[in-house]
């Protein structure tokens, strides 16, 4: 399947199915929980967890499969995170 992770600075994540963006079936796959200020959506190299970050001090930690947050790191940084990124090689190492 073909998948496309979408984020809106409204905080809005959605998990889509391209493959049905030319039929008559809804899309979407998955809206998640949203993320204020949403700025940074990334895939861990599995393609089983994301996580977010934006305008706040937080990260979001969702599972992508499930369609669920797992956990919010709160206050992991003084000001706001306007990136994040898992590590190339490692599923569960972020900075």
């Amino acid at each position: 399947p073909n998948f496309l992770i979408s984020g809106s600075d409204n905080g809005n994540i959605q998990l889509y199915d391209v493959g049905l963006m030319q039929s008559s079936k809804p899309p979407t796959i998955y809206r998640y929980e949203d993320f204020e200020h949403l700025t940074s959506v990334h895939i861990n190299c599995l393609d089983e967890t994301f996580l977010v970050s934006g305008y706040s001090n937080d990260v979001g930690l969702y599972d992508l499969k499930v369609g669920r947050k797992l956990q919010t790191f709160k206050a992991l940084h003084n000001q706001h995170i306007n990136v994040v990124k898992f590590a190339n090689h490692s599923p569960t190492i972020f900075a």
